[in-house]
């Protein structure tokens, strides 16, 4: 048909070629009655169709049956300068093999300025017998459906045998679109590519060249208004399914890949979602995402790729070489994998992008890689997980590569398995900041309470310039079955800030009942990344307002290790902040090791670091373990109300290092402890050593000190601990018992009813403290040492003394400067008028000086002296006569 500058229009009306039911084209021509249309616009209404046709076997009004037709669908090729519209149920561009019939659908070609489908207007081919389903391809300006309009090409048939056994499978067709200026899925409307019989899904592929594609899954009435609560509402969606209708087929099968590529912008908003799933024998697609600007997801909308049961996820475990491969390009992505490549990703209000797999095999990846941020909020979500079935493989990788990562109001990006494999792999790098923040937002790892997986390699990596958890947010592994937590190894280059609300923190956990290894906790990350080769140790590790880094068990397994590590300063404040690695009373394992290296530590406020082993197991089975270790190093250490702990209650304390190389400060009732025996437990005291030899061990007596400061390895029943004190000098300490409210600072390894322990103080053989003396309290009575018998009264001649700076010496050379050794000025402050009488006396004449003329020789007297003269040539030794001078008057 052929209309070059006119409209085509059918209302109800049709356009078909077919092949009967009993023809056989097969052995001839293979493909039948093409269908072709050019016009300037192509307008279909009300059950309006263009269709090829495959008939399937027919019952006669007699009872016989006419056989299916035998033979290949038509094509369809539409080429239209202007628009093309459908409009109406039933209204549709066709081609379809119907049920028993053999042969393939006939593709579906159509060029356009536009094209609009409306109102469950349809594009598709179809196949429901033997044979492959035709392929849809539009090249348009733009395509927009709306209101259930679908392009849809769809399998439900098996496999094809030719006469020489070639199996041709019965393939969904491929779904193109080409656009230039934008795509609409509107209302419901879909484009799909599904099989439900013996072949693959079709891909679904969208060259958006600069275009905008948006999915919106609102339903709206003819006036454009929403409808709501529809219960029935299928919502808006490209999808990709290889449905649950088993077959004899050996043959691997998957659904098929779906890819909007070049776009600005993609957009989902109102229950929109992309979707490759598989419910048979075989893989799920994969879903590709390019947007020059950004992809977002709004109001509960979706990306998803699912292997359900029955299924067969990736057989290629997921590796550090792998991942390095997969990215460089090297290996191409696992079954199921989403990839996003864009501006910026935003989720918001209950979005998800999700990998999920029931079967054996693997799940794919969630790969997104942003040139700006990616977002997540209002309780949306990035997630990859393995269910609870027999054959359930591990869970794989959530990789985020961006410029800056923020999540809040209780987002998540999560991995886990509740299957016999492992919890995957999330792998988070920025060039900027990662920012999480609020109760139940964070980052997720976890081995669920119906998993059996063996040893768990992976967990989570941030490499980020800076990491900000704040109000509840945490990032946390963890064990509920039987299975390892993951490790979290976090990488910065400024700041790793944990602040306010309680929950917020770093945490590894097993849980109770769980049977596995807590993971550890590591703060930098020195050896270089798999991407770059970076190394990312962080300036400055601060945490307040209860947030925590915390490993702990309550199961069968012990917690992980904590490694922090900075370059400047590492910062604890206020109560119930603190490192923690614990192992609780129903727990049978022990408590990990802390370990903590920067150049500054302070803690304060209430603020700990504890190491803690309460296992009742522990006891029970005779262990010789101890609390755990505490390892510190640093230039300077500030204990301002602060505590470093290793204690237990039925086990040995744990050993405590400091190596210090300038100053270890204590101050407010601040203690360091490797207590044994809290409730009467035997065991013995810990270790507690403290390496300064080039500084100083430093202890005062602050106005609110109760308890002093402590340094203690104490035991209850069990021998008291070793303390061993190296340092240059050490001030403010006596070797006494430690007992709360003394007010004193002690050094204390003794036992309540146990063997004491061991203090040793080395200090040099030359004591720099030793020829210092204290000074009295009142060395002088300063009231007698100031004459109080003049008083000036003229300002201009009066004298004056000023004092500056904070004081005079504290009373002994071990005791700080005072705020209160200030100057005291005890002179008198005011003076009584004193009546002057003038005394009328008389003048004593002023007498003139006699002039002193220099000497220019000398003579002998009489006595043999030598006397100087002033002219020795007037001079006689006989006349010579010596007057003494006076002095003259002032």
């Amino acid at each position: 048909m052929t209309a070059n500058n006119g409209k085509v229009f059918l209302n109800d009306a049709r356009i078909f070629s077919t092949i009967e039911s009993g023809a056989n084209s097969i052995s001839t021509s293979g493909e039948v009655s093409k269908v072709s249309i050019n016009a300037g616009s192509l307008d279909l209404k009300n059950n309006a169709q263009i269709q090829t046709l495959v008939r399937g076997a027919t019952r006669n009004n007699d009872g016989s049956v006419t056989p299916a037709g035998n033979g290949n669908a038509g094509t369809i090729d539409i080429n239209v300068r202007g628009a093309v519209t459908l409009d109406g149920i039933e209204t549709q561009v066709n081609s379809r093999l119907e049920q028993e019939a053999i042969g393939t659908g006939g593709d579906i070609e159509i060029n356009s300025m536009s094209l609009d489908l409306k109102n469950n207007a349809q594009v598709n081919s179809n196949t429901f017998g033997i044979g492959k389903g035709g392929d849809i391809d539009i090249t348009t300006g733009s395509l927009s459906l709306d209101n259930r309009a679908q392009l849809l090409t769809q399998t439900s048939g098996f496999a094809l045998t030719n006469q020489q056994g070639e199996i041709t499978l019965a393939d969904a067709g491929k779904i193109t679109v080409n656009v230039t200026d934008k795509l609409e899925v509107l209302g419901g409307s879909q484009l799909r590519s599904d099989t439900f019989g013996q072949g693959n899904g079709g891909n679904v592929t969208v060259n958006a060249e600069n275009a905008i594609v948006s999915f919106d899954g609102i339903l709206r009435d003819s006036q454009g208004n929403p409808i709501l609560n529809n219960n029935n509402f299928i919502p808006s969606a490209i999808g990709s399914e290889l449905g649950s209708i088993s077959a004899e087929f050996t043959g691997v099968r998957k659904a098929g890949d779906i890819s909007i590529l070049n776009a600005t912008e993609i957009s989902l908003t109102n229950g929109a979602r992309l979707s490759s799933s598989t419910f048979g024998s075989g893989n799920a697609g994969t879903i590709t995402l390019e947007a020059k600007d950004s992809v977002s997801l709004e109001r509960n909308s979706s990306v998803t790729t699912v292997i359900g049961e029955g299924g067969k996820g990736s057989n290629n475990p997921l590796t550090n070489e792998s991942l390095f491969n997969i990215i460089e390009g090297k290996e191409e992505f696992p079954s199921g994998t989403i990839f996003i490549n864009a501006g910026q990703l935003s989720l918001k209000d209950d979005s998800v992008i999700d990998v999920s797999t029931d079967a054996e095999g693997n799940a794919g990846f969630v790969l997104v890689q942003a040139k700006d941020v990616i977002s997540l909020s209002n309780n949306s979500a990035i997630r990859n997980t393995v269910g609870d079935k027999e054959q359930a493989g591990n869970a794989g990788l959530i990789g985020l590569i961006a410029n800056s990562l923020s999540l809040d109001s209780g987002s998540k990006i999560t991995t886990q398995t509740d299957g016999k494999g492992n919890a995957g792999l999330v792998l988070v790098q920025t060039n900027k900041d990662v920012s999480l923040t609020g109760n139940e937002t964070g980052i997720f790892s976890t081995v669920g309470n119906k998993a059996e997986s063996g040893e768990n390699i992976f967990g989570i990596e941030i490499q980020a310039r800076s990491l900000f958890l704040k109000e509840g947010a945490q990032i946390n592994t963890s064990t509920s079955g039987k299975g390892n937590a993951g490790d979290i190894n976090v990488g910065a280059i400024e700041d790793v800030s944990l602040a306010g609300g309680n929950g917020t923190g770093i945490f590894s956990k097993v849980e109770k009942d769980a049977v596995g290894q807590g993971g550890n906790i590591v703060i930098s990350q020195e050896e270089p990344d798999v991407l770059n080769n970076n190394i990312f140790i962080p300036k400055r590790v601060s945490l307040e307002g209860g947030a925590q880094i915390n490993s702990s068990t309550l199961g069968k397994g012990s917690a992980g290790s904590i490694t922090v590590k900075a370059i400047e300063d590492v910062s604890l404040t206020d109560n119930g902040t603190g490192i923690f690695s614990t192992a609780e009373e129903t727990s049978e394992g022990f408590a990990g090791n802390i370990d903590i290296d920067p150049k500054r530590v302070f803690i304060g406020n209430g603020a700990e670091i504890k190491v803690d082993s309460n296992s009742t197991w522990i006891r029970e089975t005779g262990s010789n373990a101890k609390a755990g270790s505490i390892f510190l190093v640093g230039d300077r250490l500030t204990l301002d109300d602060g505590k470093i702990t290793a204690a237990t209650e039925v086990i040995d304390g744990g050993d405590i290092t400091l190596n210090v190389k300038d100053l270890f400060l204590l101050r407010n009732n601040s203690l360091v402890s490797a207590t044994a025996g809290q409730e009467g437990g035997d065991g013995n005291g810990g270790n507690v050593t403290i390496n300064a030899p080039d500084g100083f061990v430093v202890a005062l007596n602050d106005k609110n000190s109760n308890n002093g400061n402590d340094i203690v390895a104490k035991a209850s029943e069990g021998k008291g601990g070793a303390i061993n004190i190296n340092t240059l000098g050490r001030f403010g300490f006596s070797e006494s018992t430690s007992q709360n409210g003394n007010g004193t600072n002690d050094i204390d390894a003794s036992s309540d009813s146990g063997d004491p322990g061991e203090v040793t103080l080395n200090t040099p053989d030359v004591d720099p403290a030793s020829g210092l003396n204290s000074l009295p309290e009142n060395p002088i009575d300063p009231s007698k040492q100031i004459d109080q018998g003049c008083a000036a009264f003229n300002e201009d001649t009066a004298s004056e003394f000023k004092v500056t700076g904070r004081g005079g010496l504290p009373p002994s050379p071990d005791q700080p400067l005072s705020s209160d050794a200030v100057w005291e000025d005890i002179r008198t402050t005011a003076a009584n008028p004193q009546k002057l009488t003038a005394n009328n006396t008389a003048k004593t004449p002023k007498q003139e000086a006699n002039k002193i003329t220099p000497a220019s020789g000398w003579v002998f007297n009489e006595n043999g002296e030598v006397t100087l003269i002033s002219s020795a040539s007037k001079a006689t030794s006989e006349k010579l006569e010596f007057t003494p001078k006076s002095c003259p008057n002032r």
